[in-house]
Parts: C-alpha cells; structure tokens; sequence
C-alpha cells in the first residue's frame, strides 16, 4: 500500500498461516478494487501462479485457489470474504457495485461468476447463459449497475440486464473462440466499449455491445491482456 503516489510502500497482508500457503502453491493477487462508493472497501481476489492457468494445469485439475479478501479501511487490514463456494475458488477479475459496496462479482477460473449482495459473507454462481466456466473478465455500466459485461476464455464476450441472474452472447463481429481478457466501457458514453483479446487485439463496439469492430491499426502485438481508459 501507498499513500505517496507510489513512492514507497509498505506491506499490508500479513496473514502467516495464508502466506505460507501462498508459497506452497505459488498464488498471488490477481485482481484489487476499490468499491465507488466507499473508497474505505476494498476486495482482492487469489489466482494461482499464472504459468500454471496458462498450461491448464489448474484447470484440467481442478486446484482450489484461496478465494477473495476484503478491507473495510482502505487497504491497512485484509480478512477473508468468503464462503464454501468462494473460499476455494481463483479469482481472474472482480467488480463492485458502482452504487452498492456490498455488491461485488467474482470472475472465476473454472466456475463462471459469483455474486455476493452482503459485502463477501455469502456468494451464488450467476452462470444461466453462459457457455464457458472460465470467466476473465467481468466489468459494470456505471451508470446502471444492472448492465454487465462478462469475457470468457475461447468463447467471446456476454452480456446481463438484469445483474447478472441471465446472460446472452453478445459478439456479434468477433470471431466465435475470442478470448476477452480485458473491458472498458467509456465514461462519457456507456454504448461505446471497448474489448482486448489475446487472440485478435482490441475491438470496440458503438451499440452496446451489439455489434464489434476490430480496430487495430498501429498495434504491434495483438495478444492483450488488459485496458484503461482516461476518465
């Protein structure tokens, strides 16, 4: 954690009995975000060391990874957030509620999207549509939480009116076994988003998802991980 724009840092998870499980199966933090609406809540997901994702061990396996941690004061203390069905999971991406800290989703690894309205006590999978359990990417409208875009592995880009109880295909332009790591939606204009793939580069999409154009003039390398975009 910084307090100085990245001058120094000081370590702030210090669970021993977690960190010795860390090292035993080389996990780390994939995913920290800070919920809008409360910048005192944080949640952190655990994924397992990325070489192993990558070559499936983990997957075709099935290891538990360590699940999700929460800070309610900035980012100085971590516990646990976590049920029975989180505490195992690896988590690629979360997304908080943009109007609700309580309200936070879990992209896993091998078990789609967790939901949990309760700030991390409790988590449901929210996976009616969805055809790929492995879930990269998960991102919010700001401006209706109940708009969400979900990118799976080999399997495109999904999205859910409704806060993700139903999700359809929505990748329209991109080819069927897009790997969608990465979404951003413009700030100024929630129809204009934008998609990495690590296949095929970057699309945009001026509908809402609807329809996807490939828009990779002057991009050298088109496997991508991850955006941003300026506010």
């Amino acid at each position: 954690r910084s307090v100085n724009q990245g001058d120094s840092w000081s370590q702030v998870f210090r669970n021993p009995q977690v960190n010795i499980q860390v090292m035993e199966k080389r996990a780390g933090f994939k995913s920290i975000v800070f919920a809008p609406s409360n910048s005192n809540i944080v949640y952190a997901g655990m994924e397992l060391e990325r070489n192993q994702i990558d070559q499936g061990l983990a997957v075709r396996n099935n290891t538990p990874g360590f699940g999700v941690y929460k800070s309610s004061d900035g980012g100085i203390t971590w516990q646990p957030a976590n049920d029975a069905t989180s505490a195992i999971e690896n988590i690629n991406m979360l997304a908080v509620n943009p109007q609700d800290a309580d309200t936070v989703y879990a992209a896993t690894l091998q078990h789609g999207i967790l939901k949990s309205i309760d700030g991390g006590k409790s988590w449901q999978q929210v996976n009616k549509g969805l055809t790929v359990s492995d879930v990269r990417s998960i991102t919010i409208d700001p401006r209706n939480p109940q708009l969400l875009y979900a990118g799976v592995e080999n399997g495109g880009i999904f999205v859910s009116t409704d806060g993700g109880s139903n999700w359809q295909a929505s990748g329209n332009g991109m080819e069927p076994q897009s790997a969608i790591h990465s979404i951003v939606i413009d700030p100024t204009n929630s129809k204009i988003i934008y998609a990495g793939d690590i296949q095929s580069g970057v699309f945009r999409s001026d509908d809402g998802g609807k329809l996807w154009v490939r828009i990779n003039n002057g991009l050298r390398t088109r496997a991508v991980q991850t955006m941003a975009i300026s506010a």
